[in-house]
């Protein structure tokens, strides 16, 4: 078993992965999200309430958006922070295993 310690990570490379898995979730929830806006609208035959829902999916997704940029923000100081710290403190410690 080898014993290796992650001494600095890629911030770009974080971000990048973040940004991909999230938004994976984002679009899917935002299909589902707007899907069930549009059954509900045609359901009440566009009444004020109709129009109320689609003024929350709007809502919602420029909330989703401004959450995207934030949590890259976050994502990005975070991963500065570890590499500050991990100097002092050595890192994450990780044990890998050939499969040999």
């Amino acid at each position: 078993m080898s014993v290796y310690s992650i001494k600095k990570i890629h911030i770009i490379s974080v971000v990048k992965i973040y940004a991909v898995v999230t938004g994976i979730f984002a679009v899917i929830g935002v299909i589902a999200f707007l899907g069930a806006s549009a059954f509900y609208a045609v359901q009440q035959g566009g009444s004020p309430i109709a129009a109320s829902v689609a003024a929350t999916g709007f809502f919602g997704l420029l909330m989703l958006i401004v959450y995207f940029v934030f949590m890259i923000a976050m994502v990005a100081f975070v991963v500065w922070i570890y590499n500050l710290i991990s100097k002092r403190s050595g890192g994450v410690v990780i044990e890998l295993e050939s499969k040999d």
